[in-house]
């Protein structure tokens, strides 16, 4: 279904938003891996955004 963009709500011009939480702070497998299927999704839905919240000390060492 196409819609004029004066017709589309807020999210669908922004388009969707994922959030990923990985409760888990030991080791890098988890982070590695959520940053793997965060990329994988944005490389698949070209609007889509993902924000990864870890309690990791080092999350903020990817970019």
């Amino acid at each position: 279904m196409i819609k004029a963009v004066n017709k589309m709500t807020p999210a669908e011009k922004s388009g969707s938003r994922v959030l990923i939480y990985s409760h888990d702070t030991f080791g890098l497998g988890h982070l590695r891996r959520c940053r793997a299927i965060a990329h994988a999704l944005v490389g698949s839905f070209s609007k889509l955004s993902v924000l990864i919240i870890s309690g990791s000390p080092i999350i903020g060492s990817f970019d």
